[in-house]
């Protein structure tokens, strides 16, 4: 191996171990946003492993303002240097990642240039500042709306898919307890996908909030319910025995059917009642495979 070879490997190998040691999260992307390298905090601060090859705009997280606004593509660091050829420093803002917490990040992002001037890469590093942030503002506000935000859907305003598993959770625990009947109800929306094909997304994203809206109104005072996936609702009925569940149910598919009435979408609504010693997703699973059942039968109906 000749000297220069042997000189390249000490370098890269000091350039990793740097990489490694460093407290905060070091991601580099390509000028496509693809990220070719991230350093192990990194990987742990965005709660995925694989980092290589996804873009800025992964759907695997989500980034907001520092006042909890969504962010746009064009506010991302790491786009924001592509487009203007300009670093970004002490941008702080949100981070949610797949798994975790929401995090508060300070980021920074600087571009590296070829020789002809072209961008080869941006280095982006991202500390967690959330602590510091909960000291500069009132602890008690800025922990309650990191709370909110990781449970609420940001569309609809209803809980979100973590945050109607825990009361999902929270309401097998008392049936366990208690000994009270539950049914849990899987609401899924018959050719909603139309509607964002021939109407475009901002037609859909609002029928969508009023049909969230017309669900909550047909619920009793003690039930819950949470978007479930994009087009799917998880209704939490503590007490509802199956006669209550069915009731609540139809009347859920009759506010449905009103409110989509313009654009031909429905409900077709699945009924799951607790078993003694159940877990969520097993009757989540249940209430799935009823509801896939009011699809076969010819939609817009309630199955068990």
């Amino acid at each position: 191996m000749t000297e220069t070879a042997l000189d390249l490997r000490s370098v890269a190998s000091r350039y990793d171990t740097v990489l490694a040691a460093l407290a905060a999260g070091v991601v580099i992307h390509g000028p496509d946003t693809a990220i070719l390298e991230a350093n192990d905090r990194a990987r742990a601060m965005l709660g995925i492993t694989d980092l290589s090859g996804r873009l800025a705009t992964d759907p695997q997280w989500q980034f907001f303002e520092a006042d909890f606004t969504p962010m746009g593509l064009e506010r991302f660091p790491v786009v924001q240097v592509i487009e203007t050829g300009r670093p970004v420093a002490n941008l702080v803002m949100v981070a949610r990642p797949p798994q975790g917490p929401d995090l508060m990040v300070e980021v920074n992002a600087l571009p590296r240039y070829d020789e002809a001037g072209e961008l080869i890469e941006v280095a982006v590093t991202f500390i967690d500042v959330t602590s510091r942030e909960i000291q500069r503002n009132d602890a008690e506000e800025l922990a309650r709306r990191l709370h909110r935000m990781a449970v609420t859907d940001e569309l609809t305003g209803l809980a979100n898919r973590r945050g109607i598993v825990a009361k999902a959770d929270r309401a097998i625990a008392a049936a366990a307890h208690d000994g009270q009947p539950l049914c849990f109800l899987l609401i899924d929306l018959d050719r909603f996908k139309a509607v964002n094909d021939t109407r475009g997304h901002a037609a859909g994203d609002t029928l969508l909030t009023a049909i969230a809206g017309r669900i909550s109104g047909a619920l009793r005072r003690q039930d819950n319910v949470g978007r479930f996936g994009g087009e799917e609702f998880l209704a939490v009925l503590p007490g509802a025995d199956h006669a209550s569940a069915l009731a609540v149910a139809e009347r859920i598919r009759a506010a449905v059917e009103s409110a989509g009435q313009h654009v031909g979408v429905t409900a077709s609504i699945g009924i799951a009642q607790y078993e003694v010693g159940e877990a969520t997703d097993s009757l989540v699973r249940r209430a799935d495979a009823a509801m896939y059942s009011a699809k076969g039968a010819g939609r817009n109906r309630v199955r068990d």
